[in-house]
């Protein structure tokens, strides 16, 4: 495998070379649970779930890992504006995200956890950083000193353009952002060596991180364009501290945003489909293969009518699926693609062209469109058909799709 992929930190399209070839480590920010899931969500995590599962296609060990972010002022205005607990509405939102995952068949994410799980773990970063003067603490709370790094290196942003999300006394630069705060607005506090309160936003992840992988260097950061900053510059601080290195994580990877009316959806801002109204009303793997259409680093305006077309490609696929499926004497595929390998090269040579999935998809679409061809020219036996259907199974394995397992070609 040669895959080459796009990595903010360096503004390149670079060959993916994992720290060590035993065991890649991948981290995605989850979402936080205060409210239903979107579509633009979908178009994430069906992202990096194809990125993982591209990865361990050609051989390799994938750790990832992905948070549920459990606190935060939203979830209590939400917990106070209907009348339940905090617990409540987290239990209900992660529930809703984690079944829109399954549903949508995002498998590939081996460790699901909440932030609040780590608090111990959180004061005990934020420690080790004060040792090393690499933070401070003022009246409320602890800030980090971003003087002392290349802050701003991952958005490629100067200081003189960056513009400060926190304001509190006592900070040395606007740039600095908290680690901790003596601030009680979410509700979930406890006593710390800095006073009694929570910690911010950007240290849950890194704390999440070292509890998994074992240290705070690992492979893949990835999330979408929003996160880059303020939330992964911090973050690489963090880890930069931690660590000792100047680049803990090798590749920091964004896809770019699902629009809706011109702007990025966003639960804050309102304009957003939810994953559960259009999983109702569409098919899962349709909503999977309408958001892989499009390059991951392509901003793209939502239209229903996508979804539309690809319900009625997707049962196109499927009726060519049901008729290979009377033709396939084993379920045990091979590796041997036939007369159909120059489809895999194709799609190979796409996925590791910074995962161009648009192409893959479209490969994908063509080779069916052969298939039914040559069933219906009566040119179909069982060895063709083996053949298409040991490609379609590691079309699938890439792209989870799910098509096969909707029938009995293959065992679940």
């Amino acid at each position: 495998m040669t895959l080459k992929i796009f990595n903010t930190r360096t503004e390149s399209i670079q060959v993916f070379e994992p720290i060590d070839v035993r065991e890649i480590k991948m981290y995605v920010c989850g979402p936080t649970t205060y409210s239903s899931p979107h579509i633009g969500h979908a178009r994430s995590y069906i992202f990096f779930d194809v990125l993982a599962r591209y990865l361990r296609f050609n051989g390799f060990r994938v750790k990832y890992v992905q948070n549920i972010t459990d606190m935060g002022k939203n979830i209590k205005k939400v917990a106070d504006e209907t009348g339940t607990t905090l617990s409540e509405v987290v239990d209900k939102y992660e529930a809703e995200y984690l079944n829109a995952m399954t549903a949508l068949n995002v498998e590939s994410v081996d460790v699901y956890e909440r932030s609040s799980n780590n608090l111990e773990r959180i004061i005990n970063q934020i420690e080790r950083i004060l040792a090393k003067k690499h933070a401070y603490p003022v009246v409320d709370g602890v800030f980090y000193d971003t003087a002392q790094q290349d802050f701003g290196a991952l958005s490629h942003t100067s200081k003189n353009e960056m513009v400060s999300t926190e304001d509190y006394a006592g900070k040395r630069s606007l740039q600095d952002f908290s680690l901790w705060k003596r601030d009680l607005s979410w509700a979930i506090e406890m006593d710390s060596p800095f006073g009694r309160g929570r910690p911010h936003w950007h240290i849950l992840d890194t704390a999440l991180a070292e509890k998994y992988f074992g240290e705070c260097i690992y492979d893949i950061h990835g999330s979408g364009t929003d996160c880059i900053y303020p939330h992964h510059e911090a973050v690489r601080s963090i880890l930069q501290s931690l660590s000792g290195e100047a680049e803990p994580v090798k590749f920091w990877v964004h896809n770019a945003p699902l629009n809706m009316g011109g702007q990025k959806m966003s639960k804050s801002l309102g304009n957003y489909k939810s994953l559960s109204s259009l999983l109702q009303k569409y098919d899962p793997s349709a909503v999977r293969l309408s958001m892989l259409s499009y390059h991951y680093m392509e901003p793209v305006e939502f239209d229903e009518r996508v979804l539309s077309q690809w319900q009625s490609k997707l049962k196109t696929l499927e009726l060519v699926v049901g008729k290979l499926r009377t033709y396939v004497t084993s379920n045990q595929q091979n590796g041997n693609y036939g007369i159909f390998s120059s489809y895999f090269h194709t799609f190979i040579n796409a996925m590791n062209e910074n995962m161009n999935t648009p192409l893959a998809v479209e490969t994908v679409l063509s080779f069916i469109e052969n298939v039914g061809e040559i069933i219906n020219n009566g040119e179909i036996n069982n060895r063709v058909a083996q053949q298409a259907y040991n490609l379609l199974v590691d079309f699938d394995r890439i792209l989870g799709i799910g098509v096969l397992n909707r029938g009995d070609l293959v065992d679940k």
